[in-house]
Formats: C-alpha cells, sequence, structure tokens
C-alpha cells in the first residue's frame, strides 16, 4: 500500500503487506523508526521511514547515499544489517528494513541497564604497612573485575572491527557515539548504525560534524589555529577513545574538546589529567594518550588502537595504581614513552573471546547538522545494491 502521511498506525502494513508495523522504536530528525513482524515469517525487523516529500535534489541524495553506504558495509557482522529499501515512485515515505537488534542502543546499555558498571572493591589500608598501601584485592573481585574487563574488550574489539573495516574500504563515519550503536544478546553483541554523516573524503572541511562529546578538536576547528579541513579518519579515532571512556567508567571526560571546556583546557594544561580523574589502569592512561593528542597526524590508528587493548591485561586501575598515583604520581611526559613503557615485555596478542556517577552529564540525544554533501556515488549504483518490494525476503 501507498502511504500517505509520514507517520504510520500500528497494524499498517507495507511491502506489498509482508510487513506489520508494530509500534515506534525512535523518532530522529529525519524519519521514525518502527518495530516491525513478518506476516508469513515470524521474524521482527527495525524499518526506518524516511519521509520523500518536501525534499529537495540535494535533500534526496543525502538520503540516497546514506542508504547505499549502509548497503555497502552491511555485510560486516558487527553493523547493523540492512535487508532492503522499499522505495516505490509514488510512496510519500521511503522505508529502509533493518535488522531488529532488540537491546537498544549502547547508551541506554551504559546509563541505565550499567551493564557494564563494576563496583570497585572498598579502599582497605593494610595495618602492617605505615604509608597506607592497600591490602590486596579478594580473589573473588579479581575475577570478577577479569571478567567484566574481558566483556568490555569483546564489545570494544567489535566495535573497533567495524570501523576498522570502513576505513579499510575508504569509508569513514564522523557520528560515533553509543546511541549509534545497537546491542544484542544482553549487551555482549554490538553493531555499528546511522551513516548518515559518513563520508568518503579523507579530509573535510565540514566541521561539526557528529555530537560534540564525541567530535575531536579539529573537527571543531581546531585548537591553537583555525584549520580549513581536517581528517576523517583521525576524528573517528578521537570518537572511538571516549567510547572506551563511556564502556569503562560510565561517563564522558568533557562535554567537548574545546578551549571554552574547563575539564579539556585542564586537559591540555596537565596530560596526566584522565588518570587523576578516572579509576582507569596505566595501560589504558597510557593508551589514550595516544588517542587524545591534538596533532591528527601522530594519533593512533584504528588498526593499533585495537592490537593494543587486546594486549592490555586490565581496563580499571587497582586500589595499588591508585594509591601509588596519589602518592607519586610520575609518567613519562612523552605518549611514545608512556605506551612503551606500560607494554615493555608484553605480548601483543589477540585476547579470547571476549559507573561512578558522572560528574559530567552523558551525551544527549539530540539531532545531528545537517550532512555534507554526497560523495561522488551515483543514484545508478544505489539502484544495484538495493531491492524493493518483489525482491525483498520476509
Amino acid at each position: 500500500m501507498a502511504a500517505t502521511t509520514h507517520r504510520h498506525w500500528p497494524g499498517t502494513l507495507i511491502a506489498d503487506g509482508r510487513l506489520e508495523l508494530l509500534s515506534t522504536l525512535g523518532l530522529g530528525a529525519y524519519g521514525v523508526v518502527y518495530l516491525a513482524r513478518g506476516v508469513q515469517r515470524p521474524q521482527y525487523y527495525a524499518v526506518k521511514c524516511l519521509n520523500k516529500v518536501g525534499l529537495d535534489q540535494r535533500q534526496r541524495a543525502f538520503q540516497l547515499r546514506e542508504i547505499f553506504v549502509h548497503t555497502m558495509m552491511s555485510n560486516h557482522p558487527n553493523v547493523v544489517r540492512l535487508h532492503g529499501v522499499l522505495d516505490h515512485p509514488g510512496d510519500a515515505s521511503v522505508y529502509v528494513v533493518l535488522e531488529y537488534c532488540p537491546d537498544g542502543d549502547l547508551f541506554e546499555m551504559i546509563t541505565e541497564k550499567q551493564r557494564y558498571y563494576l563496583p570497585p572493591e572498598p579502599y582497605v589500608a593494610d595495618p602492617r604497612a605505615s604509608d597506607g598501601r592497600p591490602i590486596p584485592e579478594h580473589p573473588s573481585y579479581t575475577r570478577a573485575r577479569a571478567e567484566m574487563d574481558a566483556l568490555i574488550k569483546d564489545v570494544f574489539d567489535q566495535i573497533l572491527s567495524a570501523v576498522e573495516y570502513f576505513h579499510r574500504v575508504g569509508v569513514y563515519h564522523r557520528d560515533l557515539k553509543p546511541e549509534n550503536i545497537l546491542c544484542s544478546d544482553g549487551g555482549r553483541r554490538v553493531k555499528v548504525a546511522d551513516f548518515g554523516l559518513a563520508t568518503s573524503d579523507r579530509m573535510s572541511s565540514d566541521f561539526g560534524c557528529g555530537s560534540s562529546f564525541y567530535m575531536s578538536p579539529e573537527c571543531q576547528g581546531g585548537i591553537t589555529t583555525r584549520l580549513t579541513e581536517y581528517s576523517t579518519a583521525a576524528n573517528d579515532v578521537w570518537s572511538l577513545g571516549i567510547i572506551l571512556i563511556n564502556l569503562i567508567c560510565g561517563r564522558n571526560p568533557w562535554k567537548q574538546a574545546t578551549w571554552q571546556d574547563d575539564t579539556f583546557r585542564q586537559y591540555l594544561r596537565d596530560p596526566d589529567l584522565l588518570a587523576k580523574i578516572l579509576p582507569i589502569s596505566d595501560a589504558v592512561h597510557a593508551i589514550l594518550r595516544r588517542i587524545f593528542t591534538l596533532s591528527p597526524e601522530t594519533r593512533c590508528s584504528v588498526s593499533d588502537l585495537r592490537r593494543w587493548i587486546r594486549a592490555v591485561p586490565r581496563l580499571q586501575a587497582s586500589n595499588e595504581e591508585l594509591w601509588r598515583r596519589y602518592h607519586f604520581f610520575d609518567t613519562p611526559d612523552s605518549p611514545d614513552a608512556s605506551v612503551d613503557a606500560v607494554f615493555s615485555g608484553l605480548s601483543l596478542h589477540d585476547a579470547s573471546s571476549s559507573s561512578p556517577e558522572a560528574s559530567t552529564p552523558a551525551s544527549p540525544l539530540a539531532p545531528s547538522p545537517p550532512p555534507p554533501p554526497p560523495p561522488p556515488w551515483s543514484a545508478c549504483s544505489l539502484c544495484c545494491h538495493t531491492r524493493d518490494a518483489r525482491a525483498l525476503a520476509i
């Protein structure tokens, strides 16, 4: 049936009567996402309903480009699968049929369900130590911490696997954040979604793309000088660093990476700040210094980040590390030296498969800014990778 409105009541049938819209999953600046069920096959889908009415040629190109990029990335196991596109000329909407991830997004999994949060073991001073050194962790807590770290590392590795693939084929997401990562299996499996701001340009002059919590300083115009362009790959790496902190600590390190932000300005003056205000291990601190460098040229790659995270023995700081920082905080000035020191003697092997109350607010659910001009992908190419209602197997 041809839709006459952008909003649909529960029970509406689409795809020649093969999909039934059940309820609304989410609302965005450019459309509505519905939970749908196959009429002939008992399978659930997420259907993104994008309005076509009133769009000019440029806006329609943005819409087609997002569908095209998502289709091309859809075969990766850590990308939300795009099953098909229903785009009839006489229909007021285009329906993008997506894989349904029943456990919501990573933002909800971190903040509301606290899936990756393990309360710290109480700090107890060793009565035999005159300097207040803590007693060793209880073995049961050490085991629980190791299990939680393995889960976080596995979840983050899934995200890194997807972004590593994007960069390898020349696609840069530019809007990586927990809200754009969907979950299943109780938060054990994650998949990247929403390619509305993705680009094939390695360098971009479209500043302010994405959420300010996750943007690199150069994506916001630069710190010391006004930039004319920025590296889209390095910007994605910066976003991944913020997501890593979200997973480990359940909070953001700052509101935005600009001179106007008090916490970020303090970080610029003291590169060891994150180890002083966040319960992260020395190894994670060393990695974050390689991510949060103002020079995109020296920022680590996704492949480096993936290799280092797999080798990290522990994500959260132990009581011993916290005690040592409090009394003798001393980290090499060079980020390179810090990483070398932390990983000295570690075997960089693949890991086995595998919040404290935030003092800064979590990233808000706000519409993204208008996307940049589309890269040179033709409408003909799009048609070759999408399916109409007749070809959609539901």
